[in-house]
């Protein structure tokens, strides 16, 4: 197999701590950028801490989490998982045990009583790129649903999803509660 200028190799082996899967040997002169492992866990834990900010500051803005030490909000950001849900796609439904934290990002989500919409609701991050988020300069009011899930067992008293559009937003279990106290 020839690889040509653009094509890179090497990065399985990099990001997975694997072996090598293959010998690469240079056919003529060859110029080519590098990266070694230390410097790539340098560049991805710095864009990890800055990003594990923004979710404290995110988090501030949330009454349950307002009296947290910023250490506390830092563990609860910790906890957080970004997840994408497709058009269509249940949140949650009606009846199930709550045990998880939502924060509406992006995206519309349908809120259903019994079957019927009772409400639609979008995320306030909507028109922010990826690099005004990032920056957080301009963080606005959230939209959150699912707070007493982590403070006390319970079912759903609604169903969330079914949007037209995709949503995506960060979750938390009912164990980031802990980290908060």
């Amino acid at each position: 197999c020839m690889l040509g200028a653009g094509q890179s190799f090497g990065e399985m082996a990099l990001l997975f701590r694997q072996p090598r899967a293959a010998t690469i040997r240079t056919s003529e002169e060859t110029k080519l950028w590098t990266i070694h492992r230390t410097q790539l866990t340098k560049v991805s834990q710095a864009s990890l801490r800055q990003k594990l900010k923004l979710y404290a500051r995110m988090l501030d803005k949330i009454d349950l989490f307002s009296e947290s030490s910023e250490e506390g909000r830092e563990q609860a950001a910790d906890a957080l998982v970004e997840t994408t849900f497709l058009s269509g796609e249940y949140v949650v439904r009606q009846g199930e045990i709550a045990d998880t934290f939502y924060i509406l990002l992006r995206g519309e989500v349908a809120v259903e009583i019994d079957g019927k919409v009772t409400t639609k609701i979008s995320g306030t991050m909507n028109n922010l790129s990826a690099e005004e988020l990032l920056s957080g300069e301009h963080i606005p009011d959230l939209v959150y649903f699912g707070e007493r899930a982590l403070l006390m067992w319970c079912s759903w008293r609604c169903t969330v999803g079914r949007s037209r559009t995709s949503a995506g937003g960060c979750a938390g279990t009912a164990g980031a509660a802990a980290a908060t106290s």
